[in-house]
């Protein structure tokens, strides 16, 4: 997306070992070697990583953000329903009321309340960032469905969805499938995972399986060389679909979606496990 915008995609590495903290000293290290930035975009609770970033943590970015006053602050929240073990969202903007004017938060009805297909997305910033922003989207999308409007609208506002607990239920299901996905996964030798508290992925570090090979039905053999190689040559091994690490800046992972039925997920990642013991040095 940044690159259709004619932009310069900066990765900030973060690690699994490390729960995927992206901390101050990484942020502003960043900012400082690349002085020609015009945004962040923050993913929280994060795709792909998972991770609900604390109130405290959430302060310390601010914190280093307040000293790049050209600096726009993108802060999507579209998981922000879908946090586990008692943890709390926090919108940016809630906690850094200062920098309201160049802050837009990105929300949607797509994760929190299953609608995917109805492509309703919105965001909230100050009336000046929305003026421009309107004027953009008028151009190119013209304006979301008049029944997915009605459908988001209804979503947010009814109160039987809140008084059936059924967001509170789905929370607990994905939890659920959360701790079912990381049990299967912790028993695979040299696979580092993170035990994530938003959304509903996964990203494990497999890059100690670089450099192996497996022997395929043609009587070829698939050299695991990255997170592509891995994902391509598993979909053809074991009919398992993951997503590359690579996509999102990290090629030493690759991305889970534990979105999936219980029978489903207990059948998947045995067969990545599979798929890893029958690589060979």
């Amino acid at each position: 997306m940044v690159e259709l915008c004619m932009g310069v995609p900066v990765i900030v590495p973060t690690k699994a070992d490390e729960g995927f903290h992206l901390s101050g000293t990484s942020l502003r290290r960043a900012l400082e070697s690349n002085p020609r930035t015009s945004a962040i975009i923050l993913c929280n609770p994060s795709n792909p990583t998972g991770k609900n970033m604390a109130r405290d943590h959430l302060r310390e970015i601010a914190d280093v953000l307040a000293d790049f006053p050209s600096v726009a602050i993108i802060s999507d929240e579209i998981y922000e329903r879908l946090v586990y073990d008692g943890e709390e969202h926090w919108s940016f903007v809630s906690v850094a009321p200062e920098l309201y004017d160049r802050t837009i938060t990105i929300n949607g009805c797509s994760k929190s309340h299953a609608m995917t297909g109805f492509r309703i997305g919105y965001c909230a910033t100050s009336a000046f960032l929305s003026k421009h922003i309107a004027k953009l989207q008028s151009q190119l999308t013209s304006c979301a469905s008049s029944i997915s409007q009605a459908a988001a609208l209804a979503a947010l506002e009814d109160p039987r969805i809140d008084a059936s607990h059924w967001l509170q239920s789905r929370v607990r299901e994905l939890q659920e499938k959360r701790d079912l996905a990381l049990e299967l996964l912790n028993v695979i030798p040299d696979v580092a995972v993170d035990k994530p508290t938003g959304a509903f992925y996964l990203l494990p570090d497999v890059h100690r399986y670089y450099g192996r090979s497996v022997a395929l039905e043609d009587g070829t053999q698939a050299v695991i060389r990255n997170s592509n190689d891995l994902c391509e040559t598993l979909l053809r091994v074991e009919k398992v679909a993951l997503v590359p690490g690579s996509c999102f800046g990290d090629d030493r992972c690759v991305r889970i979606s534990y979105a999936a039925s219980k029978d489903v997920i207990r059948e998947a990642i045995p067969r990545l496990a599979r798929f890893l013991r029958s690589l060979r040095s």
